[in-house]
């Protein structure tokens, strides 16, 4: 008999624990409520494909450039395009890096020219070159040439 009473009062203290846990009410004033955190926006991208107003495009894909298409081109360029130096598949933009939310650094593919005669294309090099993007995503400029963002 003393264990069965035992063993009642065991499990009666077990019940008062268990009851007190869950009639715990935190009243609904008082407590901190608990913030619903947002997940931040991915930072902007060049990955894609850009387009210039002579239609000229570059795809982008992490750091690197690609032109994919010459567009009409005149005067140094189109030399250096029937000179070889410039074609499609060859990098434009390279060593692309993230300076800022809007802003990239890297280098461009520059058209080289000796300055008594400027439209005669003598090779290609790279030069410094930032990169700024719009806010709303869509239009992007490398300092002397603005890009269209194109629908893939």
């Amino acid at each position: 008999m003393k264990n069965t009473i035992r063993i009642l009062g065991i499990i009666s203290l077990i019940l008062v624990v268990g009851f007190t846990f869950f009639s715990c009410d935190s009243g609904g004033g008082g407590g901190t409520p608990i913030p619903i955190l947002t997940p931040e926006p991915p930072p902007p991208s060049l990955d894609g494909t850009w387009m210039n107003s002579s239609g000229r495009k570059i795809f982008v894909s992490s750091n690197t450039g690609i032109i994919l298409d010459i567009g009409t081109t005149s005067g140094i360029g189109l030399d250096a395009v029937n000179k070889g130096y410039v074609k499609v598949g060859d990098s434009y933009w390279k060593d692309i890096k993230s300076t800022g939310t809007l802003t990239w650094s890297c280098q461009l593919l520059q058209v080289l020219f000796n300055t008594s005669n400027p439209n005669v294309a003598i090779g290609t090099g790279w030069t410094n070159c930032t990169i700024t993007m719009s806010a709303n995503g869509q239009t992007i400029n490398d300092g002397g040439t603005t890009w269209t963002r194109q629908q893939q």
